[in-house]
């Protein structure tokens, strides 16, 4: 069987299924949180770049608190 490109994860192998986990990290505990799982890349791209997903850019009640009692955090994907 032969390796294909994959243009997900950059990487050569026979069939690709990748997946990504969307994991909110938090900056002073150094903590991650899974957020989100079994995304494709677009899905996990998508999700981030929502402003509401980063405290330095997040305007929700909800978003402002959660930094007030965690700290600065913002949510980033890493292929599972």
């Amino acid at each position: 069987m032969s390796n294909t490109h994959c243009d997900n994860c950059g990487e050569d192998h026979p069939n690709c299924y990748c997946t990504y986990e969307v994991v909110r990290r938090y900056r002073d505990s150094g903590t991650r949180l899974t957020i989100k799982r079994g995304l494709t890349l677009e899905e996990a791209q998508e999700h981030c770049q929502d402003p509401e997903t980063s405290s330095s850019t997040a305007t929700s009640k909800a978003a402002i608190a959660h930094t007030r009692e965690f700290g600065p955090w913002f949510d980033g994907y890493d292929k599972e």
